[in-house]
Protein backbone atom coordinates (compact mmCIF):
# COMPACT_ATOMS: atom_id res chain seq x y z
CA UNK A 1 0.00 0.00 0.00
CA UNK A 2 1.29 3.36 -0.91
CA UNK A 3 1.91 5.73 1.96
CA UNK A 4 -0.52 7.08 3.06
CA UNK A 5 -2.04 11.19 3.58
CA UNK A 6 -1.14 12.81 6.98
CA UNK A 7 -4.22 14.09 7.36
CA UNK A 8 -5.79 10.66 7.08
CA UNK A 9 -3.87 8.98 9.63
CA UNK A 10 -4.88 11.88 11.87
CA UNK A 11 -8.51 11.24 10.79
CA UNK A 12 -8.17 8.19 12.53
CA UNK A 13 -7.11 8.94 15.32
CA UNK A 14 -9.27 11.66 15.61
CA UNK A 15 -12.44 8.91 15.18
CA UNK A 16 -10.56 6.39 17.90
CA UNK A 17 -10.88 5.92 21.86
CA UNK A 18 -7.60 5.32 22.75
CA UNK A 19 -9.48 4.17 26.40
CA UNK A 20 -11.63 1.58 24.70
CA UNK A 21 -8.70 0.78 22.76
CA UNK A 22 -6.58 -0.21 25.97
CA UNK A 23 -9.28 -1.02 28.02
CA UNK A 24 -10.07 -4.14 25.34
CA UNK A 25 -5.95 -5.51 26.40
CA UNK A 26 -5.74 -4.01 29.82
CA UNK A 27 -8.08 -3.56 32.33
CA UNK A 28 -8.44 0.08 33.00
CA UNK A 29 -9.86 1.57 36.11
CA UNK A 30 -11.06 5.41 35.91
CA UNK A 31 -9.30 7.44 38.66
CA UNK A 32 -9.97 11.20 38.48
CA UNK A 33 -10.34 12.20 34.75
CA UNK A 34 -7.81 9.43 33.54
CA UNK A 35 -8.09 5.90 33.28
CA UNK A 36 -5.19 3.88 35.38
CA UNK A 37 -4.24 0.08 35.01
CA UNK A 38 -0.75 -2.00 36.11
CA UNK A 39 1.41 -1.17 33.30
CA UNK A 40 1.32 -3.76 30.82
CA UNK A 41 4.92 -2.88 29.30
CA UNK A 42 7.13 -2.79 32.99
CA UNK A 43 6.21 -4.51 36.35
CA UNK A 44 5.23 -1.73 38.34
CA UNK A 45 4.06 -4.26 41.49
CA UNK A 46 0.59 -3.65 43.06
CA UNK A 47 0.16 0.07 42.59
CA UNK A 48 -0.93 0.83 39.09
CA UNK A 49 1.41 3.28 37.39
CA UNK A 50 -0.16 3.11 33.65
CA UNK A 51 -2.33 6.20 32.97
CA UNK A 52 -4.81 6.64 29.84
CA UNK A 53 -6.33 9.84 29.31
CA UNK A 54 -9.39 10.35 27.37
CA UNK A 55 -9.28 13.80 26.61
CA UNK A 56 -5.70 14.06 25.74
CA UNK A 57 -5.53 10.79 23.67
CA UNK A 58 -2.26 9.43 24.77
CA UNK A 59 -1.14 6.85 27.15
CA UNK A 60 1.99 7.14 29.97
CA UNK A 61 3.56 5.19 32.58
CA UNK A 62 5.40 7.05 35.14
CA UNK A 63 7.34 4.13 35.79
CA UNK A 64 8.93 3.19 32.58
CA UNK A 65 8.44 6.38 30.42
CA UNK A 66 6.18 4.23 28.15
CA UNK A 67 4.34 6.51 26.13
CA UNK A 68 2.12 6.79 22.67
CA UNK A 69 -1.03 7.16 21.13
CA UNK A 70 -3.43 4.31 19.80
CA UNK A 71 -1.31 3.31 17.11
CA UNK A 72 2.17 2.85 19.34
CA UNK A 73 -0.13 1.08 21.32
CA UNK A 74 -0.80 -2.24 18.97
CA UNK A 75 3.03 -1.59 17.43
CA UNK A 76 4.54 -1.70 20.74
CA UNK A 77 2.14 -3.68 23.00
CA UNK A 78 0.29 -5.62 20.14
CA UNK A 79 3.38 -6.49 18.21
CA UNK A 80 1.32 -4.96 14.66
CA UNK A 81 3.61 -2.75 12.37
CA UNK A 82 2.12 0.66 11.31
CA UNK A 83 0.35 -0.35 8.39
CA UNK A 84 -1.63 -3.05 9.83
CA UNK A 85 -2.08 -1.11 13.02
CA UNK A 86 -3.72 1.72 11.00
CA UNK A 87 -5.66 0.05 9.47
CA UNK A 88 -7.15 -1.76 11.98
CA UNK A 89 -8.19 1.55 13.72
CA UNK A 90 -9.67 2.32 10.26
CA UNK A 91 -11.93 -0.70 9.50
CA UNK A 92 -13.03 -0.15 13.27
CA UNK A 93 -13.55 3.59 13.00
CA UNK A 94 -15.79 2.56 9.43
CA UNK A 95 -13.02 5.00 7.67
CA UNK A 96 -12.48 3.68 4.41
CA UNK A 97 -8.55 3.19 3.81
CA UNK A 98 -7.43 5.06 0.84
CA UNK A 99 -6.23 2.83 -2.18
CA UNK A 100 -3.23 5.47 -2.80
CA UNK A 101 -2.25 8.37 -1.44
CA UNK A 102 -4.21 10.59 -3.26
CA UNK A 103 -7.44 8.92 -3.50
CA UNK A 104 -8.82 10.66 -0.33
CA UNK A 105 -7.51 14.11 0.89
CA UNK A 106 -9.10 16.36 3.13
CA UNK A 107 -10.27 18.34 0.77
CA UNK A 108 -13.22 16.01 -0.13
CA UNK A 109 -14.31 15.79 3.81
CA UNK A 110 -14.62 19.50 3.19
CA UNK A 111 -16.69 18.98 0.43
CA UNK A 112 -19.05 16.77 2.26
CA UNK A 113 -19.02 19.39 5.27
CA UNK A 114 -19.90 22.34 2.91
CA UNK A 115 -22.68 20.79 1.08
CA UNK A 116 -24.35 19.19 4.30
CA UNK A 117 -23.67 22.82 5.78
CA UNK A 118 -25.71 24.47 3.24
CA UNK A 119 -28.57 21.69 3.00
CA UNK A 120 -28.84 22.55 6.80
CA UNK A 121 -29.58 26.34 6.14
CA UNK A 122 -31.48 25.24 2.59
CA UNK A 123 -33.76 22.98 4.83
CA UNK A 124 -34.16 25.52 7.96
CA UNK A 125 -34.91 28.53 5.55
CA UNK A 126 -37.83 26.22 4.09
CA UNK A 127 -39.23 25.51 7.24
CA UNK A 128 -38.92 28.96 8.78
CA UNK A 129 -40.96 30.18 5.33
CA UNK A 130 -43.99 27.57 6.13
CA UNK A 131 -47.36 28.89 7.14
CA UNK A 132 -48.88 27.81 10.52
CA UNK A 133 -51.43 25.85 8.86
CA UNK A 134 -48.98 23.75 6.52
CA UNK A 135 -48.80 19.72 7.66
CA UNK A 136 -45.16 20.41 8.48
CA UNK A 137 -46.50 22.80 11.53
CA UNK A 138 -49.24 20.83 12.27
CA UNK A 139 -47.02 18.18 12.96
CA UNK A 140 -44.65 20.16 14.88
CA UNK A 141 -47.49 21.34 17.20
CA UNK A 142 -48.60 17.45 17.35
CA UNK A 143 -45.77 16.54 19.35
CA UNK A 144 -44.76 19.87 21.24
CA UNK A 145 -41.43 20.67 19.66
CA UNK A 146 -41.44 24.30 19.96
CA UNK A 147 -39.30 27.46 18.26
CA UNK A 148 -36.10 27.07 20.87
CA UNK A 149 -35.99 23.06 20.15
CA UNK A 150 -36.53 23.50 16.69
CA UNK A 151 -33.59 26.07 16.83
CA UNK A 152 -31.50 23.89 19.34
CA UNK A 153 -31.61 20.63 16.72
CA UNK A 154 -31.21 22.92 13.31
CA UNK A 155 -35.08 21.35 12.11
CA UNK A 156 -36.02 22.19 8.52
CA UNK A 157 -38.33 21.01 6.14
CA UNK A 158 -37.60 19.37 2.59
CA UNK A 159 -40.54 20.67 0.53
CA UNK A 160 -42.44 18.54 -2.44
CA UNK A 161 -40.55 19.75 -5.07
CA UNK A 162 -38.65 17.47 -7.16
CA UNK A 163 -35.17 19.05 -6.96
CA UNK A 164 -35.35 22.78 -5.43
CA UNK A 165 -32.57 21.20 -3.37
CA UNK A 166 -30.95 20.01 -6.25
CA UNK A 167 -30.81 23.81 -8.11
CA UNK A 168 -30.17 25.58 -4.90
CA UNK A 169 -26.54 23.75 -4.33
CA UNK A 170 -26.11 24.09 -8.64
CA UNK A 171 -26.62 27.75 -7.83
CA UNK A 172 -24.37 27.91 -5.06
CA UNK A 173 -21.15 26.34 -6.97
CA UNK A 174 -21.37 22.57 -6.04
CA UNK A 175 -20.73 20.36 -8.88
CA UNK A 176 -23.19 18.08 -9.78
CA UNK A 177 -20.75 14.89 -8.95
CA UNK A 178 -20.06 16.16 -5.34
CA UNK A 179 -23.86 16.49 -4.57
CA UNK A 180 -24.63 12.94 -6.19
CA UNK A 181 -21.60 11.79 -3.32
CA UNK A 182 -23.56 12.79 -0.43
CA UNK A 183 -26.38 10.96 -1.50
CA UNK A 184 -28.66 14.40 -1.48
CA UNK A 185 -29.62 13.96 -4.82
CA UNK A 186 -30.56 10.70 -6.70
CA UNK A 187 -30.90 10.07 -10.96
CA UNK A 188 -33.35 8.56 -12.28
CA UNK A 189 -33.75 5.69 -14.63
CA UNK A 190 -34.36 8.49 -17.35
CA UNK A 191 -30.88 10.06 -16.58
CA UNK A 192 -33.15 12.99 -14.57
CA UNK A 193 -31.81 14.22 -11.29
CA UNK A 194 -33.90 14.49 -8.27
CA UNK A 195 -33.76 15.71 -4.56
CA UNK A 196 -33.58 12.45 -2.19
CA UNK A 197 -35.70 13.58 0.68
CA UNK A 198 -39.06 15.68 -0.51
CA UNK A 199 -42.15 16.90 2.36
CA UNK A 200 -40.73 15.64 5.37
CA UNK A 201 -39.10 17.03 8.34
CA UNK A 202 -35.63 17.29 8.56
CA UNK A 203 -33.20 16.28 11.32
CA UNK A 204 -29.48 17.01 11.13
CA UNK A 205 -27.43 14.59 12.22
CA UNK A 206 -24.00 15.78 13.78
CA UNK A 207 -20.50 14.11 14.72
CA UNK A 208 -18.91 14.52 17.84
CA UNK A 209 -17.44 17.48 16.45
CA UNK A 210 -20.96 18.83 15.62
CA UNK A 211 -20.16 18.36 11.71
CA UNK A 212 -23.35 17.51 9.87
CA UNK A 213 -22.61 14.22 8.17
CA UNK A 214 -26.21 13.15 7.24
CA UNK A 215 -30.02 13.65 7.45
CA UNK A 216 -33.32 11.89 9.41
CA UNK A 217 -36.69 13.14 7.41
CA UNK A 218 -40.07 12.27 8.56
CA UNK A 219 -42.58 11.79 6.44
CA UNK A 220 -45.09 14.43 6.80
CA UNK A 221 -48.53 13.16 4.80
CA UNK A 222 -48.33 9.41 5.08
CA UNK A 223 -44.89 8.77 2.93
CA UNK A 224 -43.45 5.67 3.20
CA UNK A 225 -41.13 4.92 4.59
CA UNK A 226 -42.41 6.67 7.13
CA UNK A 227 -38.62 7.61 8.68
CA UNK A 228 -35.65 8.13 5.28
CA UNK A 229 -32.03 8.54 6.64
CA UNK A 230 -28.92 9.49 4.08
CA UNK A 231 -27.27 6.99 2.46
CA UNK A 232 -24.26 6.11 3.69
CA UNK A 233 -21.13 8.12 2.45
CA UNK A 234 -17.60 8.88 3.13
CA UNK A 235 -18.25 10.72 6.63
CA UNK A 236 -21.78 9.32 7.11
CA UNK A 237 -22.02 5.58 8.69
CA UNK A 238 -25.55 4.55 10.11
CA UNK A 239 -24.71 2.05 12.27
CA UNK A 240 -22.33 3.77 14.10
CA UNK A 241 -23.69 7.43 14.33
CA UNK A 242 -26.33 8.53 17.42
CA UNK A 243 -28.40 11.52 16.83
CA UNK A 244 -28.42 14.18 19.96
CA UNK A 245 -24.22 12.52 20.69
CA UNK A 246 -23.30 16.17 19.93
CA UNK A 247 -26.01 18.29 21.96
CA UNK A 248 -25.56 16.12 24.78
CA UNK A 249 -21.82 17.32 24.99
CA UNK A 250 -22.57 20.43 24.20
CA UNK A 251 -25.04 21.31 27.31
CA UNK A 252 -23.45 19.35 29.58
CA UNK A 253 -19.22 19.46 30.47
CA UNK A 254 -19.87 16.18 32.88
CA UNK A 255 -22.34 14.22 31.61
CA UNK A 256 -23.40 11.17 34.21
CA UNK A 257 -25.26 8.91 32.11
CA UNK A 258 -26.92 8.52 28.55
CA UNK A 259 -30.37 7.63 27.62
CA UNK A 260 -30.72 5.64 24.58
CA UNK A 261 -34.09 5.91 23.00
CA UNK A 262 -35.20 5.01 19.55
CA UNK A 263 -36.42 8.27 17.78
CA UNK A 264 -35.15 11.60 16.68
CA UNK A 265 -38.63 13.06 18.52
CA UNK A 266 -37.73 10.62 21.88
CA UNK A 267 -34.58 12.61 22.06
CA UNK A 268 -36.18 16.26 21.51
CA UNK A 269 -39.15 15.55 23.93
CA UNK A 270 -36.49 14.71 26.40
CA UNK A 271 -34.01 18.06 25.96
CA UNK A 272 -37.18 19.91 26.25
CA UNK A 273 -38.15 17.62 29.53
CA UNK A 274 -35.04 18.59 31.36
CA UNK A 275 -33.34 15.10 30.27
CA UNK A 276 -29.97 16.72 27.92
CA UNK A 277 -29.14 13.50 28.14
CA UNK A 278 -30.45 11.26 25.24
CA UNK A 279 -29.53 10.40 22.03
CA UNK A 280 -31.28 7.74 19.48
CA UNK A 281 -29.85 5.23 17.13
CA UNK A 282 -30.75 5.98 13.64
CA UNK A 283 -33.91 3.20 13.14
CA UNK A 284 -31.51 0.10 13.63
CA UNK A 285 -30.49 -2.08 16.70
CA UNK A 286 -27.62 -0.52 18.90
CA UNK A 287 -24.17 -1.79 17.51
CA UNK A 288 -20.98 -1.97 19.13
CA UNK A 289 -19.76 1.64 17.68
CA UNK A 290 -22.74 3.13 19.40
CA UNK A 291 -21.36 1.90 22.53
CA UNK A 292 -18.01 3.09 21.91
CA UNK A 293 -19.54 6.44 21.31
CA UNK A 294 -21.76 6.63 24.59
CA UNK A 295 -18.96 5.28 26.41
CA UNK A 296 -16.11 8.15 25.86
CA UNK A 297 -17.96 10.26 27.50
CA UNK A 298 -19.88 8.59 30.19
CA UNK A 299 -20.28 5.00 32.49
CA UNK A 300 -23.68 5.24 33.01
CA UNK A 301 -26.36 3.58 30.42
CA UNK A 302 -29.80 3.46 30.25
CA UNK A 303 -31.69 1.79 27.56
CA UNK A 304 -34.79 2.63 26.84
CA UNK A 305 -37.58 0.69 25.18
CA UNK A 306 -41.21 -0.21 24.51
CA UNK A 307 -42.42 -2.80 26.48
CA UNK A 308 -44.13 -4.79 23.59
CA UNK A 309 -42.44 -8.18 21.77
CA UNK A 310 -40.58 -5.91 19.52
CA UNK A 311 -39.21 -3.77 22.69
CA UNK A 312 -38.43 -6.31 24.20
CA UNK A 313 -36.37 -8.13 21.31
CA UNK A 314 -34.45 -5.19 20.95
CA UNK A 315 -33.00 -5.22 24.73
CA UNK A 316 -31.93 -8.69 24.06
CA UNK A 317 -30.18 -7.39 21.24
CA UNK A 318 -28.55 -4.27 22.95
CA UNK A 319 -27.57 -6.55 26.23
CA UNK A 320 -25.49 -8.75 24.44
CA UNK A 321 -23.81 -5.99 22.43
CA UNK A 322 -23.07 -4.42 25.92
CA UNK A 323 -21.48 -7.79 27.66
CA UNK A 324 -18.33 -7.35 25.91
CA UNK A 325 -18.33 -3.54 27.13
CA UNK A 326 -18.85 -4.99 31.11
CA UNK A 327 -16.36 -3.26 33.70
CA UNK A 328 -16.55 -2.50 37.62
CA UNK A 329 -16.82 0.79 36.52
CA UNK A 330 -19.53 0.53 34.05
CA UNK A 331 -23.32 0.53 34.71
CA UNK A 332 -26.00 -0.59 32.48
CA UNK A 333 -29.63 -0.38 32.73
CA UNK A 334 -32.43 -1.56 31.11
CA UNK A 335 -36.35 0.89 30.67
CA UNK A 336 -39.25 -0.77 29.66
CA UNK A 337 -42.09 1.65 29.11
CA UNK A 338 -45.60 0.62 28.79
CA UNK A 339 -46.64 -0.92 25.24
CA UNK A 340 -47.31 1.67 22.67
CA UNK A 341 -45.56 4.31 24.47
CA UNK A 342 -42.67 5.97 23.72
CA UNK A 343 -40.48 9.29 25.73
CA UNK A 344 -41.86 11.66 23.44
CA UNK A 345 -45.46 10.65 24.06
CA UNK A 346 -45.24 9.78 27.66
CA UNK A 347 -43.90 13.61 28.42
CA UNK A 348 -46.46 14.98 26.28
CA UNK A 349 -49.68 12.97 27.64
CA UNK A 350 -48.33 13.19 31.20
CA UNK A 351 -45.37 15.52 31.88
CA UNK A 352 -41.59 14.88 32.90
CA UNK A 353 -42.30 13.59 36.36
CA UNK A 354 -44.13 10.73 34.87
CA UNK A 355 -41.19 9.87 33.10
CA UNK A 356 -38.90 10.27 35.94
CA UNK A 357 -41.14 8.41 37.67
CA UNK A 358 -40.52 5.48 34.63
CA UNK A 359 -36.73 5.85 35.00
CA UNK A 360 -36.54 5.31 38.42
CA UNK A 361 -37.81 2.12 37.85
CA UNK A 362 -35.26 0.69 35.58
CA UNK A 363 -33.53 -2.68 36.25
CA UNK A 364 -30.47 -3.13 36.46
CA UNK A 365 -28.41 -5.13 33.75
CA UNK A 366 -27.14 -8.10 36.86
CA UNK A 367 -31.00 -8.50 37.14
CA UNK A 368 -32.15 -8.22 34.00
CA UNK A 369 -29.41 -11.05 32.98
CA UNK A 370 -30.66 -13.28 35.91
CA UNK A 371 -34.25 -13.02 35.23
CA UNK A 372 -34.28 -13.89 31.52
CA UNK A 373 -32.70 -17.33 32.81
CA UNK A 374 -34.35 -17.84 35.99
CA UNK A 375 -38.39 -16.58 34.75
CA UNK A 376 -40.37 -19.63 34.49
CA UNK A 377 -37.98 -22.13 35.68
CA UNK A 378 -39.12 -25.01 37.72
CA UNK A 379 -37.40 -27.24 40.41
CA UNK A 380 -36.45 -29.70 38.09
CA UNK A 381 -32.47 -30.69 37.68
CA UNK A 382 -33.59 -30.96 33.41
CA UNK A 383 -34.82 -27.15 33.36
CA UNK A 384 -31.92 -25.96 36.04
CA UNK A 385 -29.14 -27.48 33.67
CA UNK A 386 -30.82 -25.93 30.97
CA UNK A 387 -30.59 -22.48 32.49
CA UNK A 388 -27.17 -22.92 33.80
CA UNK A 389 -25.78 -24.18 30.22
CA UNK A 390 -27.63 -21.21 28.49
CA UNK A 391 -26.42 -18.90 31.31
CA UNK A 392 -22.83 -19.66 30.57
CA UNK A 393 -22.55 -19.48 27.36
CA UNK A 394 -24.62 -15.81 27.60
CA UNK A 395 -22.05 -14.33 29.77
CA UNK A 396 -18.84 -15.88 28.01
CA UNK A 397 -18.03 -12.32 26.67
CA UNK A 398 -17.95 -10.31 29.72
CA UNK A 399 -14.43 -9.70 30.62
CA UNK A 400 -13.06 -10.67 33.61
CA UNK A 401 -13.94 -8.56 36.51
CA UNK A 402 -15.84 -8.19 40.07
CA UNK A 403 -19.11 -8.21 38.23
CA UNK A 404 -19.12 -11.09 36.88
CA UNK A 405 -17.41 -13.00 39.77
CA UNK A 406 -20.40 -11.58 41.54
CA UNK A 407 -23.15 -12.32 39.22
CA UNK A 408 -22.16 -15.99 38.82
CA UNK A 409 -22.36 -16.06 42.58
CA UNK A 410 -25.76 -14.43 42.42
CA UNK A 411 -27.16 -16.92 40.26
CA UNK A 412 -25.93 -19.54 41.71
CA UNK A 413 -27.53 -18.90 45.04
CA UNK A 414 -30.64 -18.33 42.58
CA UNK A 415 -30.77 -21.18 40.80
CA UNK A 416 -29.48 -23.40 43.95
CA UNK A 417 -26.05 -24.89 41.80
CA UNK A 418 -23.03 -23.40 41.76
CA UNK A 419 -22.05 -22.42 38.55
CA UNK A 420 -18.48 -22.87 37.48
CA UNK A 421 -16.98 -19.96 36.26
CA UNK A 422 -14.39 -19.86 33.09
CA UNK A 423 -10.82 -19.85 34.12
CA UNK A 424 -9.14 -17.18 32.11
CA UNK A 425 -5.29 -17.70 30.94
CA UNK A 426 -3.30 -15.20 32.54
CA UNK A 427 -1.49 -12.96 30.20
CA UNK A 428 2.02 -12.60 30.00
CA UNK A 429 3.53 -8.97 29.64
CA UNK A 430 5.22 -8.25 26.65
CA UNK A 431 8.78 -7.17 27.26
CA UNK A 432 9.57 -3.22 26.28
CA UNK A 433 12.50 -1.74 26.14
CA UNK A 434 12.93 1.83 27.76
CA UNK A 435 13.79 4.14 24.81
CA UNK A 436 14.68 7.70 26.34
CA UNK A 437 12.53 10.53 24.27
CA UNK A 438 14.31 12.88 23.82
CA UNK A 439 12.88 16.63 24.97
CA UNK A 440 13.92 20.15 23.44
CA UNK A 441 11.66 22.43 25.45
CA UNK A 442 13.37 23.12 29.51
CA UNK A 443 12.05 26.20 30.70
CA UNK A 444 9.48 25.81 33.19
CA UNK A 445 7.50 28.42 31.57
CA UNK A 446 6.86 27.28 28.07
CA UNK A 447 6.47 23.36 29.68
CA UNK A 448 3.32 24.95 31.27
CA UNK A 449 2.04 27.22 28.72
CA UNK A 450 2.18 23.92 26.65
CA UNK A 451 0.22 22.26 29.37
CA UNK A 452 -2.79 24.75 29.64
CA UNK A 453 -2.73 24.45 25.59
CA UNK A 454 -3.10 20.58 25.39
CA UNK A 455 -6.01 20.76 28.41
CA UNK A 456 -8.23 23.02 26.11
CA UNK A 457 -8.40 22.11 22.61
CA UNK A 458 -10.18 24.50 20.73
CA UNK A 459 -10.76 26.88 23.31
CA UNK A 460 -7.26 28.56 22.94
CA UNK A 461 -6.44 31.76 21.45
CA UNK A 462 -3.46 30.49 19.25
CA UNK A 463 -2.79 34.11 18.15
CA UNK A 464 -0.95 34.83 21.36
CA UNK A 465 1.76 32.56 20.08
CA UNK A 466 2.74 34.98 17.49
CA UNK A 467 6.01 35.83 18.87
CA UNK A 468 7.56 32.07 18.55
CA UNK A 469 8.77 31.12 15.02
CA UNK A 470 9.52 27.37 13.68
CA UNK A 471 12.62 29.32 12.04
CA UNK A 472 13.79 30.31 15.32
CA UNK A 473 17.16 28.98 16.12
CA UNK A 474 16.20 28.70 19.45
CA UNK A 475 15.21 24.90 19.89
CA UNK A 476 12.47 24.64 22.43
CA UNK A 477 10.93 27.84 20.88
CA UNK A 478 11.19 26.32 17.40
CA UNK A 479 9.07 23.63 19.02
CA UNK A 480 6.15 25.39 20.53
CA UNK A 481 6.04 27.16 16.89
CA UNK A 482 5.47 23.50 15.12
CA UNK A 483 2.77 22.62 18.16
CA UNK A 484 0.95 25.70 17.62
CA UNK A 485 1.19 25.25 14.24
CA UNK A 486 -0.74 22.13 13.70
CA UNK A 487 -3.14 23.00 16.41
CA UNK A 488 -4.19 25.90 14.20
CA UNK A 489 -4.57 23.38 11.54
CA UNK A 490 -6.14 20.82 13.38
CA UNK A 491 -8.86 22.70 16.23
CA UNK A 492 -10.03 19.50 17.76
CA UNK A 493 -6.12 19.01 17.94
CA UNK A 494 -4.80 16.32 21.12
CA UNK A 495 -2.27 14.91 22.35
CA UNK A 496 -2.40 11.43 20.23
CA UNK A 497 -1.94 13.20 16.97
CA UNK A 498 0.51 15.73 17.76
CA UNK A 499 2.69 12.73 19.04
CA UNK A 500 2.14 10.97 15.37
CA UNK A 501 2.53 14.20 13.70
CA UNK A 502 5.52 15.09 15.31
CA UNK A 503 7.16 11.89 16.63
CA UNK A 504 10.38 13.71 17.74
CA UNK A 505 8.70 15.50 19.68
CA UNK A 506 7.08 13.05 21.77
CA UNK A 507 9.34 12.96 24.50
CA UNK A 508 8.04 17.17 25.39
CA UNK A 509 4.72 16.71 24.44
CA UNK A 510 3.63 12.85 26.63
CA UNK A 511 5.96 14.40 29.51
CA UNK A 512 3.40 17.88 29.67
CA UNK A 513 0.55 16.79 28.95
CA UNK A 514 0.46 13.54 31.56
CA UNK A 515 0.65 16.45 34.18
CA UNK A 516 -2.40 17.94 35.99
CA UNK A 517 -4.43 20.84 35.20
CA UNK A 518 -3.13 23.75 35.69
CA UNK A 519 -5.49 26.99 35.24
CA UNK A 520 -9.14 26.90 34.40
CA UNK A 521 -10.47 26.77 31.00
CA UNK A 522 -11.70 30.58 32.00
CA UNK A 523 -8.92 31.92 32.94
CA UNK A 524 -6.67 29.47 30.02
CA UNK A 525 -6.21 32.27 27.53
CA UNK A 526 -5.16 34.81 30.26
CA UNK A 527 -2.50 32.48 31.91
CA UNK A 528 -0.95 32.08 28.50
CA UNK A 529 -0.50 35.50 27.77
CA UNK A 530 0.26 36.50 31.01
CA UNK A 531 3.35 33.62 30.98
CA UNK A 532 4.45 34.60 27.42
CA UNK A 533 5.18 37.65 28.54
CA UNK A 534 6.74 36.75 31.43
CA UNK A 535 9.09 34.59 29.60
CA UNK A 536 9.89 37.29 27.22
CA UNK A 537 11.39 39.46 29.95
CA UNK A 538 12.84 36.36 31.90
CA UNK A 539 14.72 35.65 28.36
CA UNK A 540 15.76 39.52 28.15
CA UNK A 541 14.04 39.20 25.07
CA UNK A 542 13.08 43.19 24.10
CA UNK A 543 9.81 44.31 24.22
CA UNK A 544 10.46 46.67 20.83
CA UNK A 545 11.25 43.13 19.13
CA UNK A 546 8.58 41.12 20.18
CA UNK A 547 6.03 43.81 19.29
CA UNK A 548 7.87 44.75 15.89
CA UNK A 549 7.26 40.87 14.71
CA UNK A 550 3.60 41.49 16.22
CA UNK A 551 3.42 44.28 13.80
CA UNK A 552 4.59 42.62 10.67
CA UNK A 553 2.32 39.78 11.34
CA UNK A 554 -0.69 42.36 11.36
CA UNK A 555 -2.24 41.15 14.64
CA UNK A 556 -0.80 44.13 16.92
CA UNK A 557 -3.01 46.09 18.67
CA UNK A 558 -3.48 50.05 18.94
CA UNK A 559 -2.23 50.15 22.41
CA UNK A 560 0.94 47.83 21.39
CA UNK A 561 1.34 50.13 18.73
CA UNK A 562 1.60 53.13 21.28
CA UNK A 563 4.18 51.10 23.50
CA UNK A 564 5.90 50.21 20.16
CA UNK A 565 6.81 53.56 19.62
CA UNK A 566 7.38 54.62 23.12
CA UNK A 567 9.91 51.83 23.41
CA UNK A 568 11.97 53.50 20.08
CA UNK A 569 11.72 56.54 21.10
CA UNK A 570 13.52 55.82 24.22
CA UNK A 571 16.29 54.14 22.43
CA UNK A 572 16.09 56.55 19.32
CA UNK A 573 20.18 56.74 19.45
CA UNK A 574 20.73 53.40 19.20
CA UNK A 575 18.14 52.71 16.36
CA UNK A 576 19.64 51.25 12.59
CA UNK A 577 17.73 52.68 9.78
CA UNK A 578 15.10 49.91 9.54
CA UNK A 579 13.96 50.72 12.94
CA UNK A 580 13.34 54.56 12.47
CA UNK A 581 11.55 54.15 8.86
CA UNK A 582 9.23 51.46 11.22
CA UNK A 583 9.06 54.67 13.61
CA UNK A 584 8.15 57.22 11.37
CA UNK A 585 5.29 54.87 10.14
CA UNK A 586 4.16 54.53 13.28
Amino acid sequence: MAQLPRDFIQRVLDSTDIVSLIDSHVSLQKRGKDHWALCPFCDDGSKPSFSVSQHKQFYYCFKCRASGNAISFLTDHQGQTFMDALEFLATNAGIEIPKNSNSINNEDFKIFDKINDLAVKFFQKNLSEQSESSSVYKYLKSRNIEGKSSQNFSLGYATKSWDDLCKYLLKEGISREDILKTGLIKTSDKGKDYDFFRNRLMFPIRNRRGQVIGFGGRGIENEEPKYLNSAESLVFKKNRELYGLYESIEQNRNINKILVVEGYTDVIALFAGGFPYAMATLGIATSKYHLENILKITNEVVFCFDGDQAGSDAARRAVEVTLPFINDNRKFNILFLPEGQDPASIIEEHGTNKFEEYLSKSVVLSKYIQDSFLAGNDDSIETKANAMRSFQNFIKSIPPSNFKTLLIEDFSSKLGFKVEEEIQPSIKKKSFTIKENETFIESTILKKILAVVLDFPGRINLDLFSYFDVKSQIKEEETIAKIIEFCKSAPNYNAGQLIEEYPELKGDITSIAAGENIVSEAKANEYIEESINFYLKKENISNHVYLQKKLMDGDITEKEKIELKKSLLEKFEALDDQEKELLKSL
